[in-house]
């Protein structure tokens, strides 16, 4: 599921590995690169089940990748820029755990980014992955020069964990809406770093 989207600090500059320790769970982030694309898109495939949310992860990935190909297409999604990570275990690993994102668009202020899709494979579930993955990702995005986190969610039975977890790291429901045809609400969380 798609958690949300260039600061004067480029979201697209940081390759470089960045580590944090959470409990027993310890996560290494790896900017998503071409040699990685294929292991990432199966790692989403397990953590985002929905045909559509695989065919949408794949577009974001290729579009965070190149950028100047996806112009156009970016500017029509009103997406400034992305970037994506993927977590592993530890430097040696190469097991995906989670995947995690900055986006921006183009209308909101620069100093403004979204959760994009994030998510734990279901075998690093329960272990602290999620928690660590996410405090990372916040890091991640103060380090860039980011003033706010954005993110949407759902009101779906398989959000309730991911619901406690951003209200333990202070994001604040600042809205919601319908999902049409649906019972369930989308559901929008903010976050001051």
């Amino acid at each position: 599921m798609r958690e949300g989207y260039e600061s004067s600090a480029s979201v697209n500059s940081d390759n470089q590995g960045y580590e944090h320790h959470h409990k027993s769970a310890r996560i290494k982030l790896r900017g998503l690169s071409p040699s990685i694309f294929g292991s990432a898109l199966d790692a989403t495939r397990r953590i985002f089940p929905k045909v559509s949310d695989q065919q949408d992860i794949e577009e974001a990935y290729r579009m965070s990748l190149e950028p100047e190909i996806f112009e156009s297409e970016l500017k029509k999604q009103g997406i400034r820029s992305l970037k994506y990570w993927v977590a592993t275990k530890s430097k040696k690993s190469h097991e995906i755990a989670g995947v995690t994102g900055l986006e921006t668009m183009l209308e909101d202020e620069p100093e403004v980014a979204w959760l994009g899709w994030f998510g734990v494979t279901p075998e690093f579930r329960g272990k602290g992955f999620g928690r660590s993955l996410l405090k990372t990702t916040i890091s991640k995005a103060r380090t860039i020069g980011f003033d706010k986190l954005r993110l949407w969610t759902t009101t779906a039975p398989e959000e309730i964990a991911a619901q406690d977890m951003y209200e333990d790291f202070d994001f604040r429901l600042t809205g919601d809406e319908e999902i049409p045809n649906s019972a369930e609400f989308k559901l929008y969380r903010e976050k001051t770093l």
